[in-house]
């Protein structure tokens, strides 16, 4: 009993500090980290006051003008670096392919694979949203822009060991069906790999990075469709949805036009 007081006590006493902090603590007004202006405090009325869009407006000042508010986000972030788990590419996971079974005539690795012609020496370089004010959501979603135009995009986390488990479940398809089933494979980027802009950059993983190695990891009888370039090369024009990870009916008929290159 004595124990619990003394856990009782230290809680109390951190939310006593806290309170403490974010009440009487300089507000912040910028953001360096995400290079914007911060909320600042509504101006009263008795209309607002009435359809409680005043007390809405100081919800918000004060949640986004939080003291230290760059500091605290930046120790978050850290903080789920640590606890995140960490896999060297995906020897940890299990998946019914995990053996990859070389056929015929063929040593391992994607030498020989059949691949869309892309420019191997194509990056992408974000001219869309580069230069764009975003932040982090307490959510982990990235917002870029303002309305009507603004996106909120889902962080990547893989690296460049990941999807090897996947093009070797591929592999194993096209190893079943033999000669007279075609097996293509086909990653998909989301949307964050072309949106993201450079100050946001250390909050997503590159892809290009995943499906590079899932593509040199495919046996040469699979048919590796990249759609990396080719939506790179249209990223102004509107093939994500805006709030979504999904990509919209041109995005999807971009990627379908690679295939069909791929396919004959």
């Amino acid at each position: 009993m004595r124990h619990n007081y003394i856990y009782l006590g230290l809680i109390a006493g951190v939310f006593a500090m806290l309170t403490v902090v974010f009440l009487t603590f300089p507000r912040s007004t910028y953001s360096e980290l995400e290079k914007r202006d911060l909320a600042t405090f509504p101006e009263f009325s008795w209309e607002k006051l009435a359809s409680g869009k005043f007390t809405e407006e100081v919800s918000s000042w004060f949640s986004d003008s939080e003291p230290y508010r760059d500091t605290l986000m930046a120790l978050s972030m850290e903080f789920g670096k640590t606890l995140k788990l960490n896999i060297e590419g995906d020897d940890a996971v299990t998946f019914h392919a995990a053996e990859q079974t070389p056929q015929e005539g063929e040593e391992g690795g994607n030498e020989n694979a059949e691949v869309s012609k892309d420019d191997p020496n194509y990056e992408y370089k974000n001219e869309v949203t580069a230069n764009e004010n975003a932040k982090i959501a307490h959510s982990g979603i990235v917002v870029v822009g303002n309305a009507p135009n603004a996106r909120a995009l889902m962080a990547y986390g893989g690296g460049a060991e990941g999807g090897t488990a996947y093009a070797q479940a591929a592999n194993k398809y096209k190893e079943k069906f033999g000669s007279e089933v075609n097996v293509y494979c086909m990653v998909i980027p989301t949307a964050i790999e072309y949106y993201c802009p450079e100050k946001m950059k250390k909050a997503s993983k590159p892809q290009s990075l995943t499906i590079n190695n899932v593509m040199k990891h495919l046996a040469p009888g699979v048919k590796a469709v990249n759609i990396h370039q080719i939506l790179g090369e249209h990223a102004s024009e509107d093939i994500y949805l805006r709030t979504d990870h999904h990509w919209s009916p041109l995005g999807a008929y971009y990627a379908a036009k690679k295939f069909a290159e791929v396919a004959g």
